[in-house]
């Protein structure tokens, strides 16, 4: 349930980051995380949260129909579909964010696991 918690709080904390922000919001968050648990876990963590919240951010997106002329627009520049682009974009924000944390877990001592 803790860790459902710690999910939840990140992923939200990412979102409203880049919102605020915008994408260099989720390296910063992620070394923010990581300096605070130091724990070995933290780059998991950073990598699943921020992961999740650029996966709703784009959901929300769609509620609008010029999200799904952008997808159409991106499957003719790239010639790959839209959504494969958007599921590159989740992909991204996970590996941002968990190379910022395993950057700072790298620098700072950390310990073991739980």
């Amino acid at each position: 349930m803790r860790r459902l918690l710690m999910f939840g709080l990140l992923t939200v904390a990412f979102a409203i980051g880049t919102i605020l922000v915008g994408w260099t919001a989720v390296p910063v968050l992620a070394a923010l995380l990581s300096l605070g648990m130091r724990r070995m876990e933290a780059p998991r963590y950073a990598a699943i949260g921020a992961a999740c919240a650029w996966a709703l951010l784009l959901l929300r997106v769609t509620a609008f129909p010029t999200a799904s002329r952008l997808l159409q627009v991106l499957h003719e520049l790239f010639r790959v579909p839209g959504l494969l682009i958007a599921a590159l974009a989740v992909v991204f924000a996970g590996a941002l964010a968990w190379s910022a944390a395993r950057l700072v877990a790298g620098l700072v001592p950390m310990r073991g696991r739980d």
